[in-house]
């Protein structure tokens, strides 16, 4: 089942003041007449989704958030894990991934607001969002699980739930961050092949042989296809300004407000390869 909108439920709602009366509230914030916190507006999931709706809009130039012809994408959308409850009460287990973004062609996976690659898809990229946060270290019940390894893995589940010919479909994980957090340090380990495989393979052995079979045909299969990149919001900005400087302009305002309303936090911890 497709999940893009249909024309009959894309038609305007019939509220339109109260639509505009939204609008109006957001325009506002971080202003002295606001109603609403600024980072209600300005933060990286919208701006995440403006630079998506950017890349929807302008034809492919290869890079890691093109959105191929055939393509779309969708914002909040969930990702199956493959440590889902065996059972009521699973110690182990996990819930949905949240992505900030997702490219690609897209289909209905559970229904429940998860999606998984079309058959025949041509991509599926998973896009993580960060604006002066950390990754999270873990879940409540695999403390060393990260979340760039737990996006990964949900990737490849997704993969092998579809179908899809990891071969042939443009798969990927994308990281976006201030230069500064990166710079830091704490990303780029965390978003090492080699450390993403060794937290991977730690989270399977907790279940004491019972998930061995999905690391070997679903996870460790897909990972070597699978690009992973962490980009800063600067250089994504400037590739833009490369082609459209307007829309460059603009999303750099957008941007640096986001920087003056998010408090800078602690960079993430760089783990050790083995944790």
């Amino acid at each position: 089942m497709s999940i893009a909108l249909t024309a009959e439920s894309a038609r305007p709602l019939p509220a339109t003041g109260a639509l505009e009366r939204v609008a109006s509230m957001l325009l506002a914030c971080g202003t002295p007449e606001g109603v609403l916190p600024p980072t209600a507006l300005y933060n990286e999931g919208w701006l995440v989704r403006l630079v998506l709706d950017w890349f929807a809009r302008h034809p492919p130039t290869r890079h890691p958030l093109d959105v191929l012809p055939g393509s779309s994408w969708r914002s909040e959308a969930l990702l199956q894990s493959a440590f889902a409850p065996r059972f009521r009460g699973d110690p182990l287990a996990e819930s949905f991934t949240h992505a900030d973004g997702v490219i690609g062609n897209l289909r209905a996976g559970s229904g429940r607001g998860d999606v998984l690659p079309a058959s025949g898809a041509r991509q599926f990229t998973v896009v993580e969002a960060k604006m002066m946060s950390g990754l999270s270290a873990g879940t409540t019940r695999a403390k060393s699980y990260n979340q760039a390894a737990r996006n990964v893995a949900c990737l490849a589940e997704a993969l092998a739930r579809s179908g899809a010919d990891v071969a042939t479909i443009r798969a990927g994980f994308v990281l976006l961050a201030p230069a500064s957090q990166i710079d830091a340090g704490g990303f780029g380990t965390w978003c090492d092949n080699d450390h993403i495989e060794a937290v991977v393979r730690a989270r399977v052995d907790d279940y004491q042989g019972q998930r061995h079979a999905w690391l070997e045909a679903a996870f460790l299969s897909a990972l070597p296809a699978i690009s992973i990149d962490v980009l800063s919001w600067e250089a994504v900005i400037a590739h833009i300004g490369a082609i459209a400087p307007h829309d460059a302009e603009t999303l750099n305002a957008f941007y640096e407000q986001g920087l003056i309303f998010n408090r800078p936090a602690r960079p993430s911890r760089a783990p050790s390869a083995a944790t």
